[in-house]
């Protein structure tokens, strides 16, 4: 009995343990809910202020694109103003030319008429009043327009444009009487060059024009005196080709190519180019080799350059490595062991050795078949070229290019292998004689594209019967010097 007693006083206890715990359930539940309620106010009434500001952000972009607007107009209207006072200065000036040039002329004409009246025929003096010269009569704008400066009246047209273009033609030779038709060759080289540019000219002055032409034409002219021509259509062909002809001594001068003149003496009107005007070198031509390396238009076909007998006259025979590759640019690096010539690299005990050989006498030497047939196939080898100063200083190249090209004209091929490759032009100057009795040196050759020089081989014996080094020792005692070793050092005079 006692234990259900206790057992339903502990479930009364749980009873209200469970019912104060819902209570405090409740109570932290109105409190969240309170809470939650109070931040979806704050983001309501943050997003409210959020898009206040991007209202007013609107409307100060609004104002200040209106002020930026105001600023360009009022700075536009400014601009005007100063456009419009220029004008009037301009016209100003041009009223006072106009006003001094006409109190000159009337002065000069009353000082002629005061030079040229006689003494004898001079009227007595009256005595009435003497008639005053009569003033000359102002623009027709100064006599409607009796006001101040600042009230003229703005001219809106001009005379002249102060801008004009041209087509300008650069011709090669100034002694062509006749522009090249635009479908020839020498049109389409001109064109590739960029020699035929359509230019811009802010003013009509003679300096403006000369500065432009030798700014656009830097690259041919290179500060060499230049000159337009007389462009115009021949009467018997009115659809042919331009006719050219140069201005007149007195007229080539550079402070008279303004405007007007060109206009009058030197553009040509054509209808299919427009206005065309023909300039030339003064003093000399320029050849269509200068004309090819100066830089090439963007996507130009290059085919107008192929050799015309017309422009280029018969092409000549030149080796590979002549001025038909290298003109105006470096020749390509070479090995200085095989463009040396004889007479400049050091001597080896081989050419010891040779050299004593030929001092021996034609006794002693054994002729062989292929040294009597090499003999007889190559008279050339015994031709000896004395050089003189003229000669000496035309031989000296002048430049990079010259070098290479030189150096292959300057052989003999009797060889088999390269007689059809290079021309026989000159003998050689080979070294001077060792021994003083006119017998000729081994001639040299030069193999193919290398550039080597090749001494001609003889077939069978060609060490002497009779050699001894006693001979080495009497003619060049300083050469076998101990201190030599394997060829590479050359021994020195004491």
């Amino acid at each position: 009995m006692e234990d259900y007693l206790q057992a339903v006083e502990q479930m009364k206890q749980l009873k209200q343990q469970v019912k104060r715990f819902e209570n405090l359930e409740h109570t932290l539940k109105q409190e969240l809910f309170k809470e939650r309620m109070a931040r979806e106010e704050l983001i309501r009434t943050n997003t409210r202020i959020q898009a206040r500001m991007y209202e007013n952000m609107h409307f100060l972009k609004i104002s200040m694109d209106d002020r930026v607007e105001a600023v360009v107009d009022r700075t536009t209207e400014l601009s005007d103003q100063v456009k419009a006072q220029g004008e009037r200065l301009i016209m100003v000036d041009e009223f006072s030319m106009e006003l001094e040039n006409r109190l000159d002329l009337v002065e000069q004409r009353e000082g002629i008429s005061r030079d040229t009246t006689p003494i004898g025929s001079t009227p007595r003096a009256r005595t009435s009043t003497p008639k005053t010269p009569p003033v000359p009569q102002p623009p027709l704008l100064m006599q409607s327009q009796q006001n101040t400066l600042g009230q003229l009246p703005i001219r809106t047209d001009k005379k002249y444009a102060m801008s004009w273009c041209v087509r300008v033609i650069f011709v090669p030779r100034k002694s062509l009487r006749l522009a090249y038709d635009p479908d020839s060759n020498a049109y389409k080289r001109c064109a590739s060059r960029n020699l035929q540019q359509n230019l811009e000219f802010p003013s009509q002055d003679s300096s403006c024009f000369a500065n432009r032409i030798e700014t656009a034409f830097k690259g041919l002219l290179r500060g060499r005196p230049w000159m337009p021509m007389t462009g115009h259509r021949p009467a018997d062909e009115p659809f042919g080709r331009m006719a050219l002809t140069l201005l007149p001594p007195d007229l080539i001068h550079r402070n008279v190519w303004d405007y007007p003149f060109l206009e009058d003496h030197c553009i040509a009107h054509d209808k299919m180019q427009g206005d065309v005007l023909y300039i030339t070198l003064q003093y000399e031509d320029v050849t269509w080799n200068e004309i090819r390396f100066l830089p090439a238009v963007n996507n130009i076909d290059e085919s107008c350059w192929d050799h015309d007998e017309e422009l280029d006259g018969t092409a000549k025979y030149k080796s590979l490595d002549s001025e038909i590759m290298y003109d105006f640019q470096d020749p390509p690096p070479t090995y200085s062991s095989r463009t040396h010539s004889m007479d400049d690299r050091a001597i080896s005990k081989l050419d010891v050795l040779a050299d004593s050989a030929a001092m021996l006498r034609p006794i002693e030497r054994v002729p062989t078949q292929s040294s009597v047939t090499s003999a007889r196939q190559s008279p050339m080898s015994s031709m000896r070229r004395t050089p003189t100063q003229s000669s000496s200083h035309s031989s000296q190249p002048r430049f990079p290019s010259e070098r290479s090209s030189l150096r292959s004209f300057d052989t003999e091929t009797t060889d088999d292998e390269h007689r059809d490759k290079k021309p026989k032009l000159r003998a050689k100057q080979s070294m001077p004689s060792v021994n003083g009795n006119g017998q000729t040196q081994q001639p040299m050759y030069v193999s193919g594209r290398s550039k080597r020089k090749m001494p001609v081989r003889e077939k069978g014996p060609k060490e002497p019967l009779h050699f001894s080094v006693s001979n080495v020792a009497k003619w060049r005692p300083n050469l076998l010097h101990p201190h030599s070793s394997k060829g590479k050092e050359v021994a020195h005079d004491p």
